[in-house]
């Protein structure tokens, strides 16, 4: 006999799943709530703190050696702190650092948070784990939520986001982005199973050689893998068997709309362009893969350096990725992708609902973060002039995209530099090489030597840099050999100041030296540091010093 009360309970489930009711869901959204910030106070020991925002990422170590065979090591260990969100206060929670290398920062890291990683702790709106971005590739803070919300109206999943104002033993770290952690509990909310292999992929594709940096995020000790050769395998069919043969293995409906969403947003920095910041689900009940976008601070910006793999190309259409090239290539793909297009221009790109959403963000962002007018006039200015340019992008045939190649990211040390200069502020970008500054150097390249016979210097914000508060101090040198080339140390502005001492590592100062030939191969900076012995920001100041790295 089944009692009233079991009856009433099992009768409540059965309703709850017609309706998609989901009381756990319904419990987190005060922790996205999109009107107001919420806040996080973090306690920590100093030297845990010092510990925690020095622990980093170089380009070095992510891609040395056999660097595409496993997904990339994470450095970021847990820390025991004090957190306090909106008012509610656990002890011994866990701390971290995260981050892949562009949003990596020591002054201001992104930081993950888990309540539960010392000890059981009690929920805070109905969440234990938090992930708090930095927006540093982001001066107007608004291009994540935004994104993801523009994603989500597409009808494609998406995390929910909105903002944290931070601190840490009482010092204001500033606002930060609260992203939703794509795990199971998010795959709940738009999936008929989350019981699926759900992968983050960071300089991820299906090819055999980026295959294996795909990181499992569920079902770790169980998955082989093979679900990502399948996809391999299905992109080698030819072309009269590609769509079934496809579209058993990927849910290419959808994939078609997020394809043509980073398109629509710019997004150079996702999966069909730059094969980066984006998670695949594999549901199981249908046995397809759905991709989930993720680290959206690049989106809703002009330009991309992808494009200088293919100068006929547009922002409006990227296809630099195993599962893109592949389509694009196919009889009437670039009308499809044209049809996409323009049927998301009429759904989803609605200029008057995103500008009301970008002054509604700034009006709730600006008691925490002053004055973001500066900072959101590109973004609103990419809003006005997007529908004009996708139609113009995609009303023609598709660009003549390169075969699909797989470059050799992997790094080996390939000589030295120590240079000295002298530059003036406010110079980067006015002048042509050499005619600014001064700057000599020795160096080494696969074992020969070289001094300078020529060089010049020029320092200062750029007028391209998406990051108004960004640095470039850049060094002109012609050799012996009478080869030319520059470097580049691009680091943020509050850190040039008489004195400093600045970790050339990617991170700190993201340096690289480039050969005017075109020709000479040239390389990323790293284990090395820039030295200011006087430098000033101020316009016509003047910055000396040395560059030493490898």
């Amino acid at each position: 006999m089944i009692t009233w009360t079991r009856s009433r309970s099992v009768l409540f489930s059965l309703v709850c799943l017609l309706v998609g009711f989901d009381a756990a869901a319904d419990a987190t959204d005060a922790m996205f709530d999109r009107n107001r910030v919420i806040d996080v106070r973090i306690s920590i020991p100093t030297d845990d703190w010092d510990r925690l925002r020095a622990q980093e990422r170089t380009l070095v170590s992510l891609f040395r050696g056999q660097c595409l065979a496993q997904p990339f090591p994470n450095p970021f260990t847990w820390f025991s702190a004090t957190v306090t969100i909106d008012g509610q206060t656990r002890v011994n929670a866990g701390v971290r650092k995260k981050g892949f290398l562009g949003s990596l920062d020591a002054m201001k890291p992104a930081l993950k948070i888990d309540l539960d990683e010392f000890q059981e702790n009690a929920a805070v709106h109905g969440l234990k784990k938090l992930t708090l971005n930095n927006a540093k590739q982001d001066p107007a803070l608004v291009r994540q939520c935004l994104g993801y919300k523009l994603f989500k109206k597409a009808g494609l999943p998406a995390p929910r986001c909105n903002f944290a104002h931070v601190s840490v033993n009482d010092k204001d770290l500033g606002v930060y982005v609260n992203v939703e952690e794509i795990r199971k509990p998010m795959l709940a909310r738009h999936f008929p199973s989350n019981q699926g292999n759900l992968y983050e992929g960071t300089v991820s594709d299906f090819h055999p050689v980026l295959v294996n940096t795909f990181e499992a995020q569920t079902n770790e000790q169980t998955n082989d893998r093979s679900d990502l050769q399948r996809v391999i395998a299905a992109l080698g069919a030819d072309d009269a068997n590609l769509p079934a043969v496809l579209g058993s293995v990927v849910d290419m409906e959808r994939f078609r709309t997020f394809w043509a969403m980073e398109g629509l947003l710019g997004f150079w920095d996702g999966y069909s362009s730059n094969r980066n910041n984006f998670y695949l689900y594999a549901e199981p009940l249908s046995g397809k893969f759905h991709f989930i976008p993720w680290g959206t601070d690049g989106i809703l910006s002009e330009g991309s350096p992808i494009a200088a793999l293919n100068p006929a190309a547009n922002s409006s259409m990227f296809a630099y990725s195993a599962l893109t090239r592949r389509l694009v290539d196919q009889p009437g793909a670039m009308a499809a992708y044209a049809q996409r297009s323009y049927a998301l221009l009429a759904s989803v790109w609605n200029e008057g609902d995103i500008h009301a959403e970008i002054n509604h963000m700034q009006t709730l962002l600006t008691p925490h973060a002053g004055d973001l007018s500066a900072a959101l006039a590109p973004v609103r200015a990419f809003v006005d002039g997007r529908r004009s340019r996708v139609m113009q992008d995609v009303s023609g045939p598709a660009p003549a995209f390169p075969p699909l190649s797989i470059l050799d990211y992997c790094l080996a040390p390939s000589g030295s530099i120590s240079a000295g200069f002298v530059a003036t502020w406010g110079t980067h970008g006015t002048t042509g090489p050499f005619t600014s500054g001064a700057a000599a150097a020795s160096a080494t390249f696969n074992g020969l030597s070289k001094i300078t016979t020529l060089g010049g210097a020029d320092a200062g914000l750029s007028r391209s840099d998406p990051n108004p508060h960004r640095a470039h101090l850049n060094l002109y040198l012609q050799f012996t050999d009478g080869k030319k080339a520059a470097i580049q140390n691009v680091a943020d502005a509050a850190r040039f100041f008489t004195g400093a001492r600045l970790p050339v590592n990617g991170q700190d100062v993201n340096g690289s030296i480039t050969f005017l030939d075109g020709v000479t191969p040239g390389g990323l900076l790293d284990e090395g540091t820039l030295h200011l012995n006087v430098a000033s920001t101020l316009s016509g100041g003047r910055l000396c010093g040395k560059l030493e790295a490898k």
